[in-house]
């Protein structure tokens, strides 16, 4: 039997890993929505995101993730990288609104710019 998403229920007395979902808002102005397990790690997240980010945003290239931060009355705290999800999933009950300081990696940065179909070339006299 399968649910209206497709995924099929796990057997009768087998517990369900909680699920929620992380909305991040990144330094580059871009957003992403995530799912974490409470067993996943602050660092695990980095690596989703990294892997998410230059799926969902390819011209932006490949991501750093320097650091996670949650709000927490009115103030931003840094989440260290060993922290694991359950101290927010299993207390909160409900999604995680995160701030990821992210760079693109130095690699991206020297690459040329494509040129774009029409644009002329301003390198020699023609």
């Amino acid at each position: 039997m399968t649910s209206e998403l497709g995924s099929v229920p796990p057997p009768s007395g087998a517990e369900q890993p909680c699920i929620t979902v992380a909305f991040i808002h990144t330094s580059l102005v871009t957003r992403l929505a995530l799912d974490v397990l409470p067993t996943d790690s602050v660092s695990d997240l980095k690596t989703k995101m990294t892997a998410c980010h230059l799926t969902t945003f390819p011209s932006h290239g490949e991501i750093v993730v320097h650091s996670l931060k949650f709000k927490h009355r009115r103030q931003l705290y840094c989440l260290s990288d060993s922290m694991l999800m359950s101290c927010f999933v299993n207390r909160r009950g409900r999604d995680l609104l995160l701030f990821a300081e992210v760079s693109v990696t130095e690699e991206h940065l020297q690459r040329p710019a494509p040129l774009i179909h029409g644009q002329a070339s301003h390198g020699g006299g023609q």
